[in-house]
């Protein structure tokens, strides 16, 4: 379980294929502490476990159904990638609780620069378009924020400037895709109200 409040950004720095795993080293500095084999991490809003480390380096495998439905087959050497270590019990939950399952991948249509903040327009698929609302939170590449406006399958967000100096959302561009998780409980919600509607009929 994570909080949507990004620790830090890693570079990566190797990668390697097979048949049936993906496998990444990423570089972070002053971010391991803790860390040990098992330990999880979200990277780009995607849960994974820790199967090697060193002092500034981890490492981790990524299966390929998880490649299937995230941005993370698209990581190459010298990607930044947003970073965030598991909740403790003693962890300050700044955002919301998210799992690291990722439900979708969005585009960034738009993004509008008012000063030293960003207004992002991404777009979802339509199967999501229910988990969206006003005031809602949503994980956009692992980062907790909230939806001040939904536009049919397209929401918009307002990124801060500590958000944008601590994350990979500076460095954004439209058509640009990133890994959506939306709220935990509007997707249980959501879950519930369908299945009634299957029991009626």
């Amino acid at each position: 379980m994570f909080t949507g409040i990004v620790e830090t950004t890693g570079v990566v720095t190797k990668k390697s294929t097979t048949n049936t795993l993906h496998t990444i080293t990423i570089h972070a500095n002053h971010f391991l502490e803790n860390v040990q084999i098992g330990s999880s991490i979200s990277v780009n809003g995607t849960c994974l476990t820790v199967t090697d480390f060193s002092t500034n380096t981890f490492t981790v495998d990524i299966m390929q159904e998880t490649l299937q439905i995230t941005t993370l087959k698209h990581l190459e050497i010298g990607k930044k990638v947003n970073l965030e270590r598991a909740l403790t019990p003693t962890s300050e939950l700044g955002g919301h609780f998210v799992t690291g399952h990722v439900d979708g991948i969005g585009v960034i249509k738009d993004i509008e620069s008012l000063n030293e903040t960003k207004v992002i327009t991404i777009e979802v698929d339509e199967r999501l378009k229910s988990h969206l609302m006003n005031q809602g939170s949503i994980t956009v590449d692992g980062i907790s924020l909230t939806i001040f406006k939904v536009e049919d399958t397209r929401f918009k967000v307002h990124i801060i400037p500590e958000t944008l100096r601590i994350t990979t959302l500076n460095e954004s561009h439209v058509d640009d895709t990133v890994n959506i998780e939306t709220d935990m409980l509007i997707k249980y919600v959501d879950n519930i109200l369908k299945n009634r509607e299957v029991a009626v009929q």
